[in-house]
């Protein structure tokens, strides 16, 4: 969703990195977590830029059912990262 424009939100991309066909006997376990994917995404966490470490927009998200984090890399079609600020250029 792109909501420079509050009035005007977009819907611009969803992504979903779950796998539907691994294998859930047994529950969540630490041999099967990461074939599954991120499962309950609770919190995100957006870091610019300017303070990532790989020089690029992140966007960090926890899965409280998969006791995982996911780390997404945020790129514009621009090919300019993400920017937050309403003085971005």
């Amino acid at each position: 969703m792109q909501v420079t424009d509050p009035e005007a939100p977009v819907f611009v991309r969803y992504y979903n990195d779950r796998n539907y066909d691994a294998q859930f006997a047994g529950g969540v376990t630490t041999d099967n977590v990461v074939e599954m994917g991120l499962l309950g995404p609770e919190s995100l966490k957006y870091i610019p830029a300017s303070n990532s470490p790989n020089g690029k927009s992140l966007l960090l998200s926890s899965g409280e059912v998969s006791g995982s984090m996911a780390v997404f890399e945020i790129t514009m079609p621009n090919g300019r990262g993400a920017c937050l600020s309403p003085n971005c250029s």
